[in-house]
Order: C-alpha cells, then sequence, then structure tokens
C-alpha cells in the first residue's frame, strides 16, 4: 500500500519539474514505485519519453541511470513488450564499465 501512495507524491514532483528528455534522480523512483505497487501505467509517460540528457544534478549518480533502465526494462517486460524492454536493458549492459566504481560510492 505504501508505494501507491508513493506515486502519487512522486507525480506530483515531476509534473513540476519535468523536462521532457532530461532524465533525473526521481525518474527511477516512478518506476520503482509502480513495480512495487504493480501499477504500471503512470511510469508509461515518461518511459515512453527518450532520454536525449542526464542532469546535471549534484544529487544525479549514475546508480540512477541504471536503475531507470533496468525499473524500465523490468516494467517493459512485465507489459509483454519485449522490444522495448531489450532496449532498456543492453542500455543497462553497455553502459561504460569505467562508471562501475561510482556505483560503490
Amino acid at each position: 500500500n505504501c508505494p501507491v501512495r508513493g506515486i502519487s507524491i512522486v507525480e506530483t514532483l515531476l509534473s513540476k519539474c519535468h523536462v521532457a528528455g532530461v532524465l533525473t534522480s526521481v525518474h527511477s523512483d516512478i518506476v520503482q514505485l509502480c513495480l512495487a505497487a504493480k501499477i504500471l501505467s503512470p511510469a508509461l509517460k515518461y518511459l515512453n519519453c527518450d532520454v536525449t540528457s542526464i542532469s546535471p544534478d549534484e544529487e544525479m549518480d549514475v546508480r540512477y541511470v541504471l536503475q531507470y533502465y533496468y525499473y524500465g526494462g523490468s516494467l517493459y517486460a512485465a507489459l509483454r513488450n519485449y522490444s522495448r524492454a531489450l532496449h532498456f536493458l543492453e542500455i543497462c549492459s553497455v553502459f561504460r564499465v569505467s562508471r562501475l566504481p561510482l556505483l560503490f560510492r
């Protein structure tokens, strides 16, 4: 029940600060909450928008990028959209290995 409440809170935040094509740390949060609550549709409006840049925000970390694409791939697989799921999971698998030490800070 907690993830369901979190979805509306994060959606409100994203509605105020979302810029099309810009990935923020909050995007991985909304996808994770939707997966946990098994309510997938709220995340689709963000997942269906192609990422063209990553937020320069200090809070943005490589782990949020990987989480976004991993959770997004999982969500698309749950919806049986396997081509889009594969696309998201491929991004995770080819992510530059030189960035991995950042995950363990």
